[in-house]
């Protein structure tokens, strides 16, 4: 039954705006694939011991840099504009696309 659904998603309910509505969604969402990636794969080590055998300091050093790229973008406004998902966009396929080559 959708009706329930609707009015959250436009911030109908509680008097509250569709942006902070949208917030809350956004943050549902994120929260819920953090706490069950957490959840699997502690899980899984418990399990049996995991590995990183391909993971290199290459990794870590593009995923660090990412990281510290994307904060001040999200700072500014907490949204990208076009060229920066532009830029992240090409970055991304640039990573992929050397990891290609170089296996």
């Amino acid at each position: 039954y959708s009706g329930d659904y609707s009015g959250d998603y436009r911030g109908e309910h509680n008097g509250e705006s569709s942006g902070e509505c949208s917030e809350i969604i956004v943050g549902n969402a994120v929260g819920s694939c953090i706490f069950n990636l957490l959840v699997v794969v502690g899980i899984a080590g418990l399990v049996a011991p995991l590995k990183a055998d391909g993971v290199t300091v290459i990794h870590i050093g593009v995923m660090l840099g990412t990281a510290i790229i994307l904060m001040p973008m999200m700072w500014h406004r907490m949204k990208l504009d076009r060229w920066e998902g532009l830029l992240l966009f090409v970055g991304y396929f640039g990573f992929v696309g050397w990891l290609v080559s170089a296996s």
